[in-house]
């Protein structure tokens, strides 16, 4: 996965002290008080919980992280749409983050450390792959209305088809989410940033933490 974080370089001399169960890290310069410093960590956690909450995940949202509009979707484009949401929903619902720790640059800048246990897919689907693509041919097939054979042999309609077909395995591993018992942990760096007074992740970190784990 391609890295897009920065690690931050917790400053010598800096304020350190537990904020609930994860550090804080204050730059003795930046004159914070503890209220702010406490109303901050309160944003920062609820921002934290946005984006690693199911809810997020629904098929509007979904069509505005890649920009797609409703008008202009085909019903294959849809399909795929829809699917992709379930499964994110599912893959988030048995997924765990924690928050390490929360370093200030500074008032309106702040990087933080997660730690992100995921289903280890990849191993699930080497272990499982004829029956997860069995599986998949026949979601295939209620989605479409044709086998995959019968798409094979179309080739001049094929390229149409081809969201029905990932559709098709996303519902597929969807169906198996609870059933992954193996993970992965990961540590990332995050940097955060205050903008109009409201705590907001930049959208390629959104790319670096969610999507990419699945679609890379």
């Amino acid at each position: 996965m391609k890295k897009l974080l920065i690690l931050f370089s917790v400053l010598l001399f800096s304020l350190s002290f537990s904020e609930g169960t994860y550090k804080v890290n204050v730059p003795k310069e930046l004159k914070l008080g503890t209220v702010e410093i406490s109303q901050n960590n309160a944003q920062i956690e609820k921002l934290f919980s946005e984006t690693f909450s199911a809810d997020t995940y629904s098929a509007a949202n979904i069509r505005k992280a890649f920009g797609v509009a409703d008008t202009t979707n085909t019903k294959e484009e849809e399909i795929l749409i829809s699917n992709t949401s379930s499964f994110l929903q599912n893959y988030l619902n048995v997924s765990k983050y924690t928050i390490n720790e929360i370093a200030y640059s500074d008032a309106n800048t702040a990087s933080v450390t997660i730690t992100i246990v995921n289903p280890d897919i990849d191993k699930y689907v080497s272990a499982n792959e004829s029956a997860l693509e069995k599986r998949a041919e026949q979601y295939f097939k209620e989605f479409s209305g044709k086998t995959v054979q019968q798409v094979d042999k179309d080739t001049a309609n094929q390229d149409k088809y081809v969201p029905v077909l990932m559709a098709a395995y996303f519902r597929s591993l969807s169906d198996n989410m609870k059933n992954i018992k193996d993970t992965v942990t990961n540590k990332e760096t995050v940097n955060v940033y205050k903008k109009n007074g409201v705590w907001v992740l930049d959208e390629k970190i959104m790319d670096s933490l969610i999507y990419s784990r699945l679609f890379n």
